[in-house]
C-alpha cells in the first residue's frame, strides 16, 4: 500500500526535477567566426579572416581550438598581419587573454615573434598561446593602438 501512495510522489518529484534542468539555459561560448571577406595580394586568400587591413588574424572556422592528442597541452599559434608591418614590429605587438568560463586563467602568451616567408604573403608576427584547460577564452591583441578581440573555444581531444 505504501508502494502505490509513495510512487505518484517519486513520479511528480521527476517530473519537476526534469522541468527545472530543462529551464536551465545551455551555456555556451560565443566563439567569433570569420567573415568571408579576403583581403588583398599579398596576403594569404582564406575565407576566415578577422579584423581589417591594420590589424587581422586568421580563425579557426568552426572558432574551437583543441588539443592534437590525448593528454596534449591546448596551444593555439596565432598569425597578426598588419598592412606595412615589418621584422622589428613584432615587439609593438602586446596579446591579453581573459577567461570567459571562470575557470583558472593560468594562460600562457609566448613573447611575439616574427615570420617571412613567400608562402605567408607579407610580413607576418606570430604568437603562441598555451591553455590550461578547456572553456571560453577572449583574446585581445593590440599593435600601435589598433586593437582586435575575439573570443574561441578549447576542447580537449576525445
Amino acid at each position: 500500500m505504501k508502494r502505490t501512495v509513495i510512487a505518484p510522489f517519486i513520479a511528480l518529484g521527476f517530473a519537476v526535477f526534469s522541468q527545472y534542468i530543462g529551464a536551465q539555459p545551455e551555456v555556451t561560448c560565443p566563439v567569433t567566426l570569420g567573415s568571408d571577406r579576403v583581403f588583398a595580394e599579398p596576403w594569404p586568400q582564406v575565407s576566415t579572416w578577422y579584423g581589417s587591413e591594420s590589424l587581422a588574424t586568421i580563425l579557426p572556422e568552426d572558432g574551437i581550438w583543441s588539443t592534437t592528442k590525448p593528454g596534449a597541452r591546448i596551444t593555439g599559434k596565432v598569425s597578426w598581419w598588419s598592412i606595412g608591418s615589418e621584422p622589428g614590429q613584432e615587439s609593438d605587438l602586446t596579446v591579453k587573454v581573459d577567461s570567459l568560463h571562470g575557470g583558472p586563467h593560468g594562460v600562457i602568451v609566448d613573447r611575439p615573434t616574427n615570420a617571412l616567408g613567400s608562402s605567408l604573403g607579407a610580413p607576418i608576427m606570430l604568437t603562441g598561446i598555451h591553455f590550461p584547460d578547456a572553456g571560453c577564452w577572449q583574446i585581445t591583441a593590440n599593435l600601435m593602438g589598433q586593437e582586435l578581440t575575439f573570443v574561441v573555444e578549447t576542447i580537449k581531444f576525445q
